[in-house]
């Protein structure tokens, strides 16, 4: 009896992925003409992502990343992530990581923060993000409470992009809409703000 449930699940496991890789496939795009925003546009605030990671402070794990926002005036704010000697324990209990990763500021919620903290820029609408790190295979996406951020400060349908380490002019990249990366979101027009 239970080799026939083991099976179906296996099969329903091998779908999901399936599913998943053919749902990222669409998401590499060239120059993905968005609304708010010129290809030129585009290049440039991926450049200034890539860029963003010498401002980097990633002593204890080595990992920088970088995050460049656009707003609507056509400015573009950076952010680096930012590490502490002080380690999260139930962080590292429940993702196993080991000791040298410790408390930090993520890439993306510091380019949010400057933007809000600065009045010339605060009541900009955030047009794109891009976000880099050094990974070799794959873009490095924001993590749970950046997307939560993001969806805070953001349009559902704004795009976030994801250059990978060597990424070059016309390259394809990585590009989902926040509403992809954060599904069925809570934010602030749940509680009708």
């Amino acid at each position: 009896l239970h080799y026939p449930l083991r099976r179906q699940r296996q099969m329903c496991i091998r779908d999901r992925a399936k599913s998943a890789v053919v749902a990222r496939k669409w998401a590499w795009r060239t120059c993905s003409r968005w609304k708010d925003m010129t290809p030129e546009q585009e290049s440039t605030l991926i450049e200034q992502a890539i860029d963003a990671k010498t401002l980097s402070y990633a002593p204890y794990s080595a990992f920088r990343v970088g995050a460049a926002a656009l707003l609507e005036d056509g400015t573009i704010v950076q952010g680096a992530n930012i590490e502490n000697a002080s380690y999260g324990m139930c962080v590292k209990q429940q993702l196993a990581l080991p000791n040298y990763i410790g408390a930090c500021i993520c890439a993306e919620r510091s380019a949010i923060v400057r933007i809000k903290q600065e009045p010339r820029w605060r009541h900009q609408k955030i047009v794109a993000m891009a976000v880099n790190s050094d990974t070799e295979t794959a873009p490095c996406t924001p993590c749970g409470i950046c997307r939560q951020v993001l969806r805070e400060f953001c349009t559902p349908d704004m795009p976030v992009l994801f250059p990978t380490k060597h990424w070059q002019q016309d390259a394809h990249v990585l590009a989902l809409t926040l509403e992809e990366l954060l599904p069925y979101s809570f934010g602030p027009s749940v509680l009708g703000k």
